[in-house]
């Protein structure tokens, strides 16, 4: 399956976070193979809904970025929920 595409405007990325069941909190970290690409940032949405949190990119994140073919980098998103389990995706930042 192809990744989520994911824009970036101003040094910030759009990351959609869905909770199915229950309330959901936690943080959202980008980060390609083993080096993070921005900082955490906390998140909190109740069960059914969707909430999009802005992660700020740090200077190696946007020197991948700036530095991509096409300006695309194909990265991971690992998001913690707290009480819960730890999920990776990949997603592709574009500029």
């Amino acid at each position: 399956p192809a990744a989520r595409l994911v824009p970036v405007r101003r040094q910030r990325a759009s990351v959609r976070i869905l909770c199915m069941h229950a309330t959901c909190q936690g943080t959202v970290t980008l980060f390609l193979g083993t080096q993070r690409l921005s900082a955490p940032r906390r998140y909190a949405t109740r069960a059914g809904h969707t909430e999009t949190v802005r992660v700020v990119l740090d200077g190696t994140g946007r020197a991948r970025l700036a530095g991509a073919k096409g300006h695309v980098v194909a990265v991971t998103e690992r998001i913690t929920v707290r009480g819960g389990r730890t999920v990776t995706q990949r997603i592709e930042l574009r500029r």
